[in-house]
């Protein structure tokens, strides 16, 4: 997974990996927060 967003400092960027999902978050970027998450994913990663 490659997420770009200018802007960001790699200690406001956090992952949560887990066997079907994955969940990045990205705080206080410019003022705004992001969210990029797959909930379900086809198989295990």
């Amino acid at each position: 997974l490659y997420v770009s967003l200018e802007g960001v400092d790699q200690e406001k960027v956090e992952t949560e990996f887990k066997p079907v999902s994955v969940d990045v978050k990205f705080h206080d970027v410019q003022g705004k927060n992001y969210r990029c998450a797959v909930p379900k994913l086809h198989q295990e990663i």
